[in-house]
């Protein structure tokens, strides 16, 4: 073909200027398209859906509840970097960090857009949130503030904090978490790991006579670089 319609420098920049063009249209400039969508109409859904929701009142739990039942009947969970789209563009490349708005239109995501989504309709609801991360084992979530506490709030789980490494045989998913945070409104990252896991907790016990002692105090006290395991408990 290319014998027959030879290519000098020139047609050959043009076809190359018209393929990354094609490529842009198929790939690129939909998931744009997409996105202004949802710069106009995706927070008016949130807040729609929001009304829709919290219409006949009730306690946080059930508002929280009926959230993740919306999100479980209208989100298809993808944690692809793309997404097969169901109707045109049907194809989306995944943000990275979106906005709740983007995942209100394309209703498709992980963990990580389920969480962004949920944090934004329980604030709108009136039920303080924050997403909290888990990036070494790959998961987010939110918790919700009630009564003073923080509590956990992953899909239908409610204040189920130690779910995560529960044994599977007992329901969990048997994972080691090894760094839980939030950030806070500064944009700095707030350990949390200590709410989740024992992991890496040092735990000393001192007992006299067979009874345990509380407030028991080393002295001179030692740093805790100075204190080495071994196979027997301390």
């Amino acid at each position: 073909m290319l014998g027959i319609f030879p290519l000098d420098s020139k047609r050959r920049k043009l076809l190359l200027i018209t393929i990354s063009t094609l490529i842009v249209i198929i790939f690129i400039a939909p998931s744009v398209l997409v996105y202004i969508q949802s710069f106009f109409f995706g927070r008016q859904e949130i807040v729609s859906t929001v009304r829709m929701i919290t219409k006949d009142g009730g306690n946080a739990k059930a508002i929280l509840y009926g959230i993740a039942d919306w999100q479980n009947k209208n989100m298809v969970y993808d944690s692809r970097s793309f997404y097969f789209y169901p109707v045109p563009p049907f194809v989306l490349f995944r943000i990275g960090d979106p906005d709740p708005a983007w995942i209100m239109t394309i209703k498709r995501g992980g963990c990580g857009e389920y969480a962004i989504l949920f944090n934004e309709m329980a604030n709108l609801a009136g039920i303080p949130s924050r997403v909290v991360y888990n990036l070494s084992e790959d998961h987010m979530w939110c918790e919700v503030l009630i009564n003073g506490s923080w509590i956990p709030v992953d899909g239908y789980r409610f204040n189920d904090p130690r779910f995560y490494e529960r044994p599977r045989s007992e329901g969990g998913w048997e994972k080691q978490l090894s760094y839980v945070y939030y950030l806070g409104p500064d944009g700095k990252q707030y350990d949390i790991t200590k709410d989740y896991t024992d992991t890496g907790r040092l735990v000393v016990q001192v007992s006299k006579d067979g009874l345990l002692l509380e407030d028991a105090k080393l002295n001179p006290p030692i740093s805790i670089t100075s204190i080495f395991l071994s196979d027997t408990n301390i």
